[in-house]
């Protein structure tokens, strides 16, 4: 494998072992560069050190893979030397064995990346780097395969940095030798895994499944570079079967296996830098009431909540007054429904800093619970102020995905704004299946059922969960059938009549033909595309482009074509 200098790899080595002899066992170190934040009970060094390397990692990364939508949410790395305190932190639905040497966790206010610090002077920092780059790629890519997202994070986890020069994609000895071994995982199964696969969750081949995706990805960047990848995963995205998306553009699968080990171990990818940046960099030693905070709220996140709620009282005994803890206390309250202990919380917070934003919508859903439980509905007044705070909240948080739900939930119009709101932050995670469910929803209430159809699609194959996967193949079936038993016209409505019994009839000039459609009345149908549109849709003659989807057939007029489900008016 090709490596940096001597001098380089002497240098990084003597910093580990500094790294080593300098950690104590509960002494913690924070070191917060211009994109992360990194907490380490392994000494100043390697925080440093970390946070350095990211930044010039996510530098190069950004340049491969520029993201889709420009929104990043804050990102905590916690650097551990103490192997017992990373495997307490682990996600209990990881399905990972005890090999596992990193994982990365989302928030609703942050994403973490833990690392267990490796023992490898080469690559001290390999599994944070991979980590960060699933994020990167879920930013820039469209959903990927297993075997696309694990294989191609190991390829750019693996940078070497050489004046003014990142390069990427080595050879790597250890899977190199996996490989020369043989593995019953063939190339057709690889293509076939999914995120709830045996072999990806812990199993005799998981560490096969990870050579071999290496080994594929590596294979077709070197036949196809980066290009000939995207284009496959348009292909699947698109509905392209994998197996057949594959040989239609990189060869039959026996010529891959046949070939997958004559790649070189020279690096794939080279991308220019500039040099070694001074960046700049804050140290300093932060409170107990600071790390058990952040540690509370991993464990919170990881489906730990009952040790989260021991390190928040930790924090607190520490700090009775720490505004962060009391503020995830608070969120913890919330959904345990303990509404007179979570207000205590949140409404120190608020006391404090009236406008947080995490603050702002815990208390949101701490009023909307309890009057759920309540079985009463909130007053208008009530309702306006919520909305108005969750509002208030994103215009400081554009990141804080949750509330941008809950604001949708509450509020669904106007629905392009919700659209707008909630599609950076899909484009972003679209892992997280809670935001497409909803935004699908909005695209159907627009009447944009190819939208809707598009959304759910990277739901199914971005989703982590089955539960989630069957959830949106299910809504896709149904949407399906829907579109199935539905009509579209697209063309000019020329005139509404408004008939004695409330019923409403209305002439759409389609070519080639004139629609003739009816709603039993104004309240049956929705209307979208315009401010107030329902209101404007008056009686008369008419001079306004429309689509309309509708129910064919079933009414007693024979000259009526069918019933108007939605109505949307065309962009002048």
């Amino acid at each position: 494998m090709l490596r940096p200098s001597s001098l380089a790899l002497a240098g990084l080595a003597a910093a580990v072992l500094v790294w080593s002899s300098a950690s104590a066992a509960d002494s913690w170190v924070r070191v917060c560069s211009p994109h992360f934040e990194v907490l380490s009970d392994a000494g100043e060094a390697p925080a440093r050190e970390a946070a350095r390397r990211l930044e010039r990692v996510r530098g190069v990364l950004f340049r491969l893979f520029p993201p889709r939508e420009n929104i990043e949410r804050p990102i905590t790395l916690l650097v551990l030397e103490s192997r017992a305190r990373f495997s307490s932190l682990v996600p209990v639905d990881s399905g990972r064995g005890a090999g596992l040497a990193g994982f990365f966790q989302g928030g609703s206010e942050r994403d973490y990346a833990v690392l267990h610090l490796s023992p490898d002077p080469l690559r001290p920092f390999e599994a944070a780097e991979h980590e960060y780059a699933h994020l990167v790629l879920n930013a820039s890519l469209p959903a990927q395969p297993v075997w696309v997202a694990e294989g191609l994070a190991d390829v750019l986890s693996d940078v070497v940095f050489d004046g003014r020069e990142a390069r990427l994609g080595y050879g790597r000895p250890e899977y190199e030798a996996l490989l020369s071994e043989g593995s019953s995982l063939s190339l057709e199964r690889l293509l076939a895994v999914g995120y709830d696969s045996p072999e990806y969750r812990g199993h005799a081949e998981t560490k096969a499944l990870y050579a071999r995706s290496w080994a594929l990805v590596r294979w077709v960047i070197h036949r196809q570079g980066l290009r000939g990848l995207r284009s496959f995963l348009d292909a699947v995205v698109q509905g392209a079967e994998p197996v057949v998306a594959f040989s239609e553009r990189f060869g039959s699968l026996e010529e891959a296996e046949a070939t997958l080990s004559d790649v070189p171990v020279a690096p794939l990818l080279r991308v220019p830098v500039d040099g070694q940046p001074d960046l700049p960099l804050e140290a300093d030693v932060p409170t107990t009431a600071d790390v058990e905070q952040r540690l509370g709220d991993l464990l919170l996140h990881g489906g730990r909540p009952k040790a989260a709620q021991r390190q928040f009282e930790r924090a607190l005994e520490a700090d009775p007054d720490h505004v962060p803890t009391r503020n995830s206390f608070g969120g913890l309250l919330v959904r345990q429904g303990e509404w007179d202990a979570a207000r205590e919380h949140l409404g120190a917070v608020l006391a404090a800093q009236p406008d947080d934003p995490a603050a702002l919508l815990r208390d949101a859903r701490l009023r909307l619970g309890k009057a759920h439980e309540r079985g009463v509905a909130l007053a208008p007044g009530d309702e306006e102020e919520i909305v108005v705070h969750l509002e208030m909240a994103l215009s400081r948080a554009p990141h804080l995905y949750d509330a941008a739900l809950l604001l949708a939930h509450l509020r669904p119009e106007p629905v392009e704004e919700r659209i707008a709101l909630l599609t950076p932050l899909f484009e972003q995670q679209p892992d997280r299946s809670e935001i497409g469910q909803m935004l699908s929803g909005l695209y159907l209430k627009r009447g944009d059922i190819a939208a809707a159809r598009r959304v759910l699609e990277r739901v199914r194959d971005a989703a982590r969960d089955p539960a989630h996967r069957y959830l949106a193949r299910r809504q896709l079936a149904r949407l399906e059938a829907f579109s199935v038993v539905t009509a579209e016209v697209r063309g000019d409505l020329t005139f509404v009549a408004c008939l004695p019994d409330g019923s409403l009839r209305f002439t759409i000039v389609a070519d080639p033909r004139t629609v003739r459609l009816e709603a039993k009345s104004t309240r049956s149908f929705l209307v979208h595309g315009e401010e107030e549109a329902q209101a404007e849709l008056l009686c008369g003659e008419q001079d306004r482009a429309v689509v309309v989807r509708y129910a064919p057939g079933g009414g007693t007029d024979p000259e009526v074509d069918g019933a108007v489900l939605w109505m949307a008016f065309d962009e002048p």
